[in-house]
């Protein structure tokens, strides 16, 4: 389920923000490595955007004239396994417009679209940042959106569709496509904002595949919304706001809000109009084909967009909301808006309350007492810091509160921040010890402190700084921490260690390293050492430490069992480990290695390559291309004097690559001679030999 929203939300994205293309198949059909591909058709126009395992996408465009009156979208997925989705399975809708029927030339409509070049996509997902590349091939009317670094996309899909933010169903008997947008949703731009609270309840549109097709679609939209002009600035040039609750199903696959939702984008979607939104209302309000202007005017808007971003970058944000509250009242904000600011908006300005840094979670705010507890225990900031002269260490022993959720949060204020520096420096301090475990046994715990402090640490001491917690004691070396002091230039760095699986056979922790400029996930050759206390089933059995990827592969990782019950191992970036046994370990190893040879067999047989020929006195020049998706590591070419035998078992020629695309046949021709040659691609995996599918048969006859 992770995987489909990943990509199918990817695509989504990229769809957004760059040109429509397409995959120029007559049949709809998928490779071995696609997991999503959505295909539009419309008269003679095809477009299509595909994503692939490894979060690219590939799109193309064939025709330039589509049919006004509709558009068919079909959506294939396959090699699903949350939706228990193994062959391709698709999902097709038809768009009526209820405009007549004619042929409209998109070159006139689209042409900053069709001249589009490509852009740099920065996205983010709550803390999470990633960025594509987008780039044209020079030799076919084809694009790829390309992520820049694999591990920070899946990352940021991960936290899309991981957490709490969406839930995603598939019910056989449910065949509905329809869009549930919430009461209160809104999209401004600009000043402009069109506000869905004019009717009571959701706004649903699940008609649009009906005889009045767009049409119906947007009088239901014109029932819920409205539009004012010069609404107060928002936090950049575009904003969304989507309620929980809101739906998007496509046919029987549905995809849920379990939070509110804010989309933000830097993109100029007027390029130069004052009011994209006031004159769609014009058109929509048009007594005369007025169908037709609203199309051209979103047309108008999306041809604006791609112009504004060829060649140049933009960033776009997927931010969930989450809620602040204090004595019974709350208000949602934004992933990362300063507590402050949500103080603000609860019209409580000027009180005192003990959080602060950005909101990360829903939070309840505790009011400040100036006084401390009568009966002495009191501790004021700075108390709780002491020095070692003798093991030249400093230690914080820090407050720390366990929610009912298990989890442990402690937060380093200013004042005893400071202290921790300024008292290292005195000491010469090798360790700065965070001290944040409880007298309890908590599963997961958050240390928040400023990100200034981790500066000043780097360049005031040469410490390396130990954070103690409940599940684990995480030591980051100088150069771990210098390279979380560079990514953490303004705001708070909170250190997150989280058990996420805990049996007789193994214990999974997280471990994270959050700043306002996304997560710290490469300490660029800094080191950082994890200590974790055993589970009792494996303190006498065989244990290895392994990471996992964001795919859920597992690399074995060099660690230690301690005499006291612990395990410690050490690692330069920051991710799921797992200490398990060394058996278990093992068999999940040779099965996923199995999974992928499997894989990557099937993607092999499946390439297919396109041959070509012409000749010259005295030779003949093969040519061919493989379809795009998995490498060889050389081809052969087959000859006979005959069309459908006489080929031999043995290659007439073998390249000495797999990128070779061409071979020039020089040797034994005979004149007015027709030969045939056929091509295959060759790959040796796991100590077999595995072919792509033949080549079409490439047919000359010798000058």
């Amino acid at each position: 389920m992770k995987k489909f929203l990943s990509l199918f939300l990817a695509a989504a994205m990229i769809l957004c923000m760059m040109p429509a293309m397409a995959f120029a198949d007559e049949d709809f059909s998928m490779q071995p490595d696609e997991k999503v591909k959505l295909e539009l058709k419309s008269g003679k126009t095809t477009a299509t955007v595909t994503a692939k395992d490894n979060y690219s996408i590939v799109a193309e465009v064939t025709g330039t004239e589509v049919d006004k009156s509709q558009v068919t979208v079909t959506l294939g997925m396959q090699n699903i396994a949350g939706l228990g989705i193994k062959d391709m399975k698709k999902h097709e809708l038809t768009f009526n417009t209820g405009l007549a029927s004619s042929e409209v030339d998109l070159n006139v409509w689209l042409e900053n679209v069709l001249k589009f070049s490509g852009c740099i996509i920065n996205g983010k997902v709550n803390d999470k940042v990633f960025d594509y590349t987008v780039a044209k091939d020079d030799d076919s009317p084809k694009w790829m959106a390309t992520p820049n670094t694999e591990d920070a996309v899946r990352a940021a899909w991960r936290t899309l569709t991981g957490t709490d933010l969406l839930t995603a169903n598939t019910n056989e008997t449910a065949d509905n496509s329809k869009i549930i947008i919430g009461h209160g949703a809104y999209l401004q731009i600009g000043k402009e904002k069109l506000v869905f609270d004019e009717k009571d309840g959701n706004c649903t549109i699940d008609n649009i595949s009906t005889a009045e097709g767009l049409s119906a679609a947007v009088n239901t939209i014109k029932e819920h919304a409205q539009l004012t002009t010069d609404a107060a600035p928002a936090e950049k040039n575009i904003e969304i706001y989507l309620p929980k609750g809101s739906v998007l199903q496509i046919s029987s696959s549905s995809v849920t809000l379990k939070r509110d939702m804010y989309i933000r984008s830097d993109v100029d979607v007027a390029a130069g109009e004052n009011a994209p939104l006031a004159a769609l209302r014009t058109a929509v309000n048009g007594n005369n084909d007025a169908m037709a202007e609203v199309i051209k005017a979103l047309v108008n808007m999306f041809n604006n967009v791609v112009k504004s971003v060829d060649k140049g970058s933009f960033d776009v944000e997927l931010l969930g909301g989450y809620t602040v509250t204090y004595n019974g009242t709350s208000v949602t904000v934004p992933y990362g808006t300063a507590v402050s600011k949500a103080i603000e908006k609860l019209n409580l300005t000027g009180t005192q309350f003990n959080e602060s840094g950005t909101v990360t979670e829903d939070m309840t705010l505790t009011k400040k007492d100036p006084t401390p507890p009568s009966g002495g225990g009191a501790v004021t900031p700075g108390d709780n810091v002491t020095n070692d002269p003798g093991d030249k260490t400093t230690t914080a022993d820090v407050n720390t509160s366990t929610g009912a959720d298990g989890k442990a949060t402690a937060t380093v204020d200013k004042t005893t921040a400071d202290k921790i520096v300024d008292k290292a420096v005195e000491n010469k301090s090798e360790e700065i010890i965070i001290d944040a475990k409880t007298t309890g046994n908590a599963n997961a715990a958050e240390i928040n402190l400023p990100a200034e402090t981790v500066k000043d640490i780097v360049e005031k001491t040469e410490a390396n700084v130990v954070v103690k917690t409940d599940v684990a004691e995480v030591v980051l070396d100088q150069k771990a921490a210098e390279a979380v002091a560079e990514k953490a230039t303004t705001g708070t760095v909170s250190i997150v260690v989280e058990k996420v699986k805990e049996d007789d056979k193994q214990v999974h922790i997280e471990l994270k390293v959050v700043t306002a400029n996304g997560n710290v996930t490469d300490f660029k050759g800094g080191n950082v050492k994890v200590t974790l206390a055993l589970p009792a089933a494996l303190k006498d059995k065989e244990v290895v430490c392994v990471y996992i990827d964001e795919k859920g592969n597992y690399t074995k990782v060099a660690g230690t069992k301690n005499a006291d019950g612990t395990y410690t191992f050490n690692t330069g970036h920051f991710s799921t480990y797992a200490i398990m046994t060394a058996e278990e370990a093992d068999k999940v190893i040779k099965a996923q290695e199995k999974a992928k040879n499997d894989k990557l067999k099937a993607g092999v047989k499946a390439t297919t390559i396109k041959a070509s020929s012409s000749a010259k006195k005295k030779s003949i020049t093969i040519k061919w291309k493989k379809s795009y998706g998995y490498k060889v590591d050389y081809f052969q070419v087959f000859r006979s004097t005959k069309k459908n035998s006489g080929y031999g078992t043995k290659a007439f020629y073998t390249t000495k690559s797999g990128t070779q695309k061409s071979y020039k046949n020089t040797k034994a021709l005979k004149k007015g001679t027709r030969y045939y040659y056929k091509v295959r691609g060759v790959r040796k995996i796991d100590g077999v030999k595995v072919y792509t599918k033949w080549s079409n048969k490439a047919i000359r006859t010798a000058k």
